[in-house]
């Protein structure tokens, strides 16, 4: 490779949806698993594509919103959550400040079946009713992981964040009313 520079890069779907290229030095690798993942190579080109978003006008329907494509992405990004990342690394992701609104949902749904009581009690901490009044995007969502458990926290919170923004969307009073309807059977 005589004066030939080697770039190694990611083409990458960023948080706003544009399709960026980074530089591979800006990322560590934290799973080196590629079970998920077409793998194509094309001379010292090696191509990358998760299974589920590896057919042939994937870019093409993307950048034209068509919902299949959109759809596809989004049960990807949810896998590689998933896939990559332990039950321990999600909690933390989305208990801290930096995970961006489009992360927290991610990880909602990664999470989903993976969380233990103390999980379900510290995500009712994180989470307080007042928290979720001013951030309504997660509420769906996180009362859908918490209805599926029986305690005094979860029932609280239903119960807090009902009070104050009963009416607002008809599909969290249904999730919160199935709660209370199905608490004490």
């Amino acid at each position: 490779m005589d004066g030939e520079k080697m770039f190694q890069s990611y083409r990458i779907i960023d948080d706003v949806g544009g399709l960026s290229i980074y530089e591979s030095v800006d990322f560590i690798f934290i799973n080196d698993s590629l079970e998920a993942y077409f793998k194509e190579v094309k001379g010292t080109v090696h191509e990358f594509i998760h299974e589920l978003i590896n057919y042939p006008n994937f870019y093409e329907e993307y950048y034209n919103d068509t919902p299949k494509s959109r759809e596809y992405l989004e049960l990807a990004k949810e896998a590689i959550y998933r896939e990559d990342c332990s039950k321990d690394e999600l909690m933390e992701f989305i208990c801290d400040g930096n995970s961006s609104h489009e992360e927290k949902l991610f990880i909602l749904k990664a999470l989903q079946g993976q969380v233990t009581e103390d999980d379900i009690v510290r995500l009712v901490k994180y989470f307080d009713s007042g928290f979720l009044i001013q951030n309504d995007y997660l509420v769906k969502e996180l009362f859908s992981l918490l209805g599926k458990y029986r305690n005094e926290e979860v029932y609280q919170l239903f119960l807090d964040y009902f009070s104050e923004a009963v009416g607002q969307d008809s599909k969290v009073d249904e999730l919160i009313t199935a709660y209370f309807d199905n608490y004490y059977q």
